[in-house]
Protein backbone atom coordinates (compact mmCIF):
# COMPACT_ATOMS: atom_id res chain seq x y z
CA UNK A 1 0.00 0.00 0.00
CA UNK A 2 1.17 3.65 -0.98
CA UNK A 3 0.53 6.36 0.93
CA UNK A 4 0.49 9.74 -1.33
CA UNK A 5 0.06 13.61 -0.34
CA UNK A 6 -2.38 15.06 -2.68
CA UNK A 7 -0.95 18.40 -4.35
CA UNK A 8 -3.78 21.10 -4.78
CA UNK A 9 -2.57 21.16 -8.47
CA UNK A 10 -3.18 18.40 -9.50
CA UNK A 11 -6.29 16.72 -10.92
CA UNK A 12 -7.89 14.17 -8.25
CA UNK A 13 -10.39 12.26 -10.68
CA UNK A 14 -9.09 9.29 -8.44
CA UNK A 15 -10.41 10.75 -4.95
CA UNK A 16 -13.61 11.91 -6.47
CA UNK A 17 -14.47 8.50 -7.86
CA UNK A 18 -13.71 7.30 -4.67
CA UNK A 19 -15.63 9.65 -2.98
CA UNK A 20 -18.88 9.06 -4.76
CA UNK A 21 -18.36 5.34 -3.57
CA UNK A 22 -17.94 5.81 0.00
CA UNK A 23 -20.94 8.50 0.33
CA UNK A 24 -23.55 5.97 -1.73
CA UNK A 25 -26.57 6.20 -0.26
CA UNK A 26 -25.73 8.97 2.52
CA UNK A 27 -28.13 11.92 1.79
CA UNK A 28 -25.91 14.50 1.29
CA UNK A 29 -23.72 13.55 -1.18
CA UNK A 30 -25.10 14.98 -3.81
CA UNK A 31 -24.49 15.39 -7.86
CA UNK A 32 -21.04 17.28 -7.95
CA UNK A 33 -19.08 18.21 -10.97
CA UNK A 34 -15.45 16.88 -10.80
CA UNK A 35 -14.48 20.93 -10.86
CA UNK A 36 -16.62 21.97 -7.81
CA UNK A 37 -16.00 19.06 -5.71
CA UNK A 38 -11.89 19.90 -6.46
CA UNK A 39 -12.58 23.43 -5.35
CA UNK A 40 -14.77 22.63 -2.13
CA UNK A 41 -11.65 19.96 -1.40
CA UNK A 42 -8.63 22.27 -1.31
CA UNK A 43 -10.01 25.62 -1.52
CA UNK A 44 -13.59 25.90 0.54
CA UNK A 45 -15.21 29.27 1.78
CA UNK A 46 -18.22 30.41 3.36
CA UNK A 47 -19.06 34.09 3.59
CA UNK A 48 -16.25 34.95 2.02
CA UNK A 49 -13.76 33.48 4.76
CA UNK A 50 -11.47 30.30 4.02
CA UNK A 51 -12.49 27.18 6.05
CA UNK A 52 -8.87 26.03 6.93
CA UNK A 53 -5.45 28.09 7.65
CA UNK A 54 -4.07 24.83 6.74
CA UNK A 55 -5.04 21.29 5.66
CA UNK A 56 -3.73 18.25 4.47
CA UNK A 57 -5.14 15.42 1.62
CA UNK A 58 -3.55 11.94 2.17
CA UNK A 59 -4.60 9.26 -0.55
CA UNK A 60 -4.02 5.52 0.69
CA UNK A 61 -3.37 3.42 -2.58
CA UNK A 62 -2.95 -0.37 -3.38
CA UNK A 63 -2.15 -1.67 -7.12
CA UNK A 64 -2.76 1.99 -8.53
CA UNK A 65 -6.40 1.89 -7.12
CA UNK A 66 -7.34 4.68 -3.96
CA UNK A 67 -8.77 2.42 -1.35
CA UNK A 68 -9.37 5.34 1.18
CA UNK A 69 -8.19 9.22 1.94
CA UNK A 70 -7.86 11.99 4.58
CA UNK A 71 -8.18 15.23 4.67
CA UNK A 72 -6.63 16.65 7.93
CA UNK A 73 -6.30 20.45 9.02
CA UNK A 74 -6.33 23.80 11.37
CA UNK A 75 -9.53 25.58 10.64
CA UNK A 76 -9.81 29.24 10.67
CA UNK A 77 -12.49 28.98 13.15
CA UNK A 78 -14.16 27.92 16.23
CA UNK A 79 -17.28 28.56 18.05
CA UNK A 80 -16.94 29.03 22.25
CA UNK A 81 -19.46 27.50 24.74
CA UNK A 82 -22.08 30.34 24.36
CA UNK A 83 -21.91 29.45 20.67
CA UNK A 84 -19.50 32.74 19.54
CA UNK A 85 -17.63 32.26 16.37
CA UNK A 86 -13.60 33.04 17.09
CA UNK A 87 -10.95 33.41 14.78
CA UNK A 88 -7.55 31.27 15.10
CA UNK A 89 -8.67 28.80 17.07
CA UNK A 90 -6.13 26.18 18.68
CA UNK A 91 -7.43 23.10 17.20
CA UNK A 92 -7.23 20.21 14.63
CA UNK A 93 -9.81 18.63 12.65
CA UNK A 94 -10.02 15.38 10.48
CA UNK A 95 -12.69 16.70 8.07
CA UNK A 96 -12.61 13.77 6.15
CA UNK A 97 -12.14 9.80 6.71
CA UNK A 98 -13.06 7.39 3.37
CA UNK A 99 -11.29 4.05 3.70
CA UNK A 100 -12.64 0.75 2.25
CA UNK A 101 -14.12 -1.35 5.26
CA UNK A 102 -12.68 -4.53 3.46
CA UNK A 103 -9.02 -2.62 4.11
CA UNK A 104 -8.72 -2.05 7.68
CA UNK A 105 -5.11 -1.45 7.05
CA UNK A 106 -5.82 1.53 4.64
CA UNK A 107 -8.03 3.35 7.81
CA UNK A 108 -5.36 2.63 9.94
CA UNK A 109 -2.68 4.32 8.03
CA UNK A 110 -4.45 6.96 6.82
CA UNK A 111 -5.23 7.82 10.73
CA UNK A 112 -1.78 7.59 12.09
CA UNK A 113 -1.40 10.23 9.33
CA UNK A 114 -3.80 11.86 11.09
CA UNK A 115 -2.24 11.56 14.45
CA UNK A 116 0.87 12.93 13.87
CA UNK A 117 -0.60 15.98 12.62
CA UNK A 118 -2.96 16.26 15.22
CA UNK A 119 -1.12 15.80 18.56
CA UNK A 120 0.16 19.30 18.36
CA UNK A 121 -3.32 20.74 19.06
CA UNK A 122 -5.12 20.48 23.01
CA UNK A 123 -7.85 19.47 21.36
CA UNK A 124 -8.79 17.46 18.10
CA UNK A 125 -12.67 17.48 16.43
CA UNK A 126 -13.46 14.75 13.53
CA UNK A 127 -16.47 15.40 10.80
CA UNK A 128 -16.96 18.87 12.55
CA UNK A 129 -20.68 19.94 11.08
CA UNK A 130 -18.86 23.71 10.23
CA UNK A 131 -16.16 22.76 8.37
CA UNK A 132 -18.41 20.20 5.62
CA UNK A 133 -17.80 20.46 2.16
CA UNK A 134 -19.85 22.92 0.15
CA UNK A 135 -20.69 20.85 -2.51
CA UNK A 136 -22.41 18.71 0.50
CA UNK A 137 -24.23 22.35 2.03
CA UNK A 138 -21.39 21.98 4.92
CA UNK A 139 -22.97 19.31 6.36
CA UNK A 140 -19.88 18.40 7.65
CA UNK A 141 -20.82 14.99 10.17
CA UNK A 142 -20.89 11.16 9.67
CA UNK A 143 -23.51 9.12 8.44
CA UNK A 144 -24.41 6.22 11.04
CA UNK A 145 -24.20 3.71 7.48
CA UNK A 146 -20.50 4.57 7.66
CA UNK A 147 -19.93 2.81 10.68
CA UNK A 148 -16.26 0.97 10.03
CA UNK A 149 -15.23 5.14 9.94
CA UNK A 150 -17.30 5.17 12.92
CA UNK A 151 -15.44 2.34 14.76
CA UNK A 152 -12.08 3.67 13.51
CA UNK A 153 -12.41 6.97 15.34
CA UNK A 154 -13.71 5.75 18.38
CA UNK A 155 -10.67 3.18 19.13
CA UNK A 156 -8.70 6.29 18.63
CA UNK A 157 -9.86 7.99 21.55
CA UNK A 158 -12.76 10.17 19.97
CA UNK A 159 -16.39 10.48 21.44
CA UNK A 160 -19.42 11.54 19.65
CA UNK A 161 -19.93 15.46 20.45
CA UNK A 162 -23.22 15.88 18.53
CA UNK A 163 -25.78 13.48 17.03
CA UNK A 164 -28.23 14.93 14.70
CA UNK A 165 -31.30 13.81 12.77
CA UNK A 166 -31.08 14.34 8.86
CA UNK A 167 -34.51 15.21 7.20
CA UNK A 168 -35.97 15.04 3.51
CA UNK A 169 -38.91 16.17 2.04
CA UNK A 170 -40.15 16.40 -1.33
CA UNK A 171 -41.72 19.67 -2.47
CA UNK A 172 -44.57 17.72 -4.58
CA UNK A 173 -46.12 16.10 -1.21
CA UNK A 174 -46.58 19.32 0.46
CA UNK A 175 -49.88 19.63 1.66
CA UNK A 176 -49.70 22.75 3.42
CA UNK A 177 -51.12 25.25 1.46
CA UNK A 178 -49.01 28.20 2.42
CA UNK A 179 -51.28 31.61 3.92
CA UNK A 180 -51.44 34.37 1.48
CA UNK A 181 -52.31 36.76 4.58
CA UNK A 182 -49.34 36.38 5.86
CA UNK A 183 -45.92 38.99 5.30
CA UNK A 184 -42.95 37.13 4.22
CA UNK A 185 -40.11 38.70 2.80
CA UNK A 186 -36.89 37.30 0.81
CA UNK A 187 -33.93 38.41 0.91
CA UNK A 188 -31.62 37.07 -1.78
CA UNK A 189 -27.73 36.33 -1.45
CA UNK A 190 -26.18 35.47 -4.98
CA UNK A 191 -22.54 35.48 -2.83
CA UNK A 192 -23.54 33.08 -1.06
CA UNK A 193 -26.25 31.20 -2.85
CA UNK A 194 -28.79 31.71 -0.06
CA UNK A 195 -32.14 33.25 0.71
CA UNK A 196 -33.13 34.68 3.92
CA UNK A 197 -37.33 34.47 4.46
CA UNK A 198 -38.68 36.47 7.55
CA UNK A 199 -42.43 36.72 8.77
CA UNK A 200 -43.73 39.44 9.99
CA UNK A 201 -46.77 40.34 11.99
CA UNK A 202 -47.71 43.99 12.47
CA UNK A 203 -44.10 44.76 11.39
CA UNK A 204 -42.50 43.17 13.43
CA UNK A 205 -40.38 39.56 12.71
CA UNK A 206 -41.63 36.80 14.76
CA UNK A 207 -39.79 34.29 12.02
CA UNK A 208 -36.56 33.97 10.17
CA UNK A 209 -35.04 30.69 8.23
CA UNK A 210 -32.43 30.55 5.72
CA UNK A 211 -32.32 28.25 2.93
CA UNK A 212 -29.19 27.01 0.49
CA UNK A 213 -28.98 26.19 -3.02
CA UNK A 214 -26.95 23.92 -4.13
CA UNK A 215 -26.59 24.55 -8.01
CA UNK A 216 -23.80 26.93 -7.92
CA UNK A 217 -21.76 24.72 -4.79
CA UNK A 218 -21.90 21.78 -7.01
CA UNK A 219 -21.06 23.00 -10.46
CA UNK A 220 -24.62 23.33 -11.62
CA UNK A 221 -25.37 19.56 -11.05
CA UNK A 222 -27.48 20.04 -8.16
CA UNK A 223 -30.35 22.43 -9.12
CA UNK A 224 -33.24 20.64 -7.51
CA UNK A 225 -32.24 20.74 -3.52
CA UNK A 226 -32.05 23.22 -1.64
CA UNK A 227 -30.89 22.89 2.00
CA UNK A 228 -32.91 24.97 4.87
CA UNK A 229 -29.57 25.54 7.16
CA UNK A 230 -31.58 26.99 9.79
CA UNK A 231 -35.31 28.21 10.71
CA UNK A 232 -36.60 30.18 14.15
CA UNK A 233 -39.52 31.76 15.46
CA UNK A 234 -39.56 33.77 18.56
CA UNK A 235 -40.39 32.46 21.69
CA UNK A 236 -43.60 34.29 22.36
CA UNK A 237 -44.89 33.24 18.74
CA UNK A 238 -43.87 30.02 18.91
CA UNK A 239 -46.67 26.56 18.85
CA UNK A 240 -48.97 28.91 16.96
CA UNK A 241 -48.54 27.70 13.88
CA UNK A 242 -45.89 30.14 12.39
CA UNK A 243 -43.06 27.53 12.01
CA UNK A 244 -45.56 25.79 10.16
CA UNK A 245 -46.63 28.55 7.78
CA UNK A 246 -43.02 29.71 7.42
CA UNK A 247 -41.81 26.24 6.00
CA UNK A 248 -45.06 26.38 3.68
CA UNK A 249 -44.02 29.77 1.78
CA UNK A 250 -40.33 28.46 1.47
CA UNK A 251 -41.65 25.22 -0.06
CA UNK A 252 -43.84 27.61 -2.45
CA UNK A 253 -40.65 29.41 -3.79
CA UNK A 254 -38.44 26.22 -4.06
CA UNK A 255 -41.53 24.54 -6.33
CA UNK A 256 -41.32 27.96 -8.53
CA UNK A 257 -37.64 27.59 -8.91
CA UNK A 258 -37.53 24.06 -9.86
CA UNK A 259 -36.25 22.56 -6.70
CA UNK A 260 -38.17 18.75 -5.64
CA UNK A 261 -36.71 18.24 -2.57
CA UNK A 262 -35.78 19.92 0.62
CA UNK A 263 -33.64 18.83 3.17
CA UNK A 264 -32.38 20.03 6.44
CA UNK A 265 -31.27 18.61 9.97
CA UNK A 266 -31.45 18.97 13.97
CA UNK A 267 -30.33 17.71 16.95
CA UNK A 268 -30.89 14.33 18.06
CA UNK A 269 -31.26 16.24 21.22
CA UNK A 270 -34.22 18.36 20.47
CA UNK A 271 -37.67 16.24 20.02
CA UNK A 272 -39.88 19.18 19.60
CA UNK A 273 -38.28 19.83 16.34
CA UNK A 274 -38.14 16.55 15.17
CA UNK A 275 -41.88 16.09 15.82
CA UNK A 276 -42.50 19.42 14.15
CA UNK A 277 -40.91 18.20 11.25
CA UNK A 278 -42.39 14.92 11.40
CA UNK A 279 -45.44 16.07 11.25
CA UNK A 280 -45.49 18.05 8.07
CA UNK A 281 -44.09 15.25 6.05
CA UNK A 282 -40.00 15.13 6.80
CA UNK A 283 -38.74 11.97 6.52
CA UNK A 284 -35.77 10.39 8.76
CA UNK A 285 -32.85 10.12 6.55
CA UNK A 286 -30.42 8.71 9.16
CA UNK A 287 -28.09 10.20 12.05
CA UNK A 288 -25.03 12.11 11.58
CA UNK A 289 -22.48 12.40 14.11
CA UNK A 290 -19.23 14.44 15.04
CA UNK A 291 -16.91 13.67 17.12
CA UNK A 292 -14.14 15.57 19.98
CA UNK A 293 -10.79 14.07 21.54
CA UNK A 294 -8.88 16.01 24.02
CA UNK A 295 -5.38 15.98 24.48
CA UNK A 296 -4.17 12.56 26.13
CA UNK A 297 -7.23 10.67 26.07
CA UNK A 298 -5.92 9.08 22.90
Amino acid sequence: MNLRRVAPEERVDGLYTYWKKAMEGVPYRFDTSLEAWTRCLFADSAAGESLFLDSQVWAAECEGEVAGFVQFGRPAFHYDGQGRRYRDPDIGVIRQLYFDRERPEAGAALMELAEAYLRRYPEAFAFYHAFGMGCQAYHGKLHERIRHVDGLLREHGFAVRHENVYYVVPVECWKVAPDRGMDVRVQRNDHEGTEEFSLYVDERAIGTASVRYLADLTGGRTRNIAYLTWIGIVGDARRRGFGRALISHIVERLGQLGCSELHTDTALTNVAAQAFYERLGFRNAGITRDYVRSAGTS
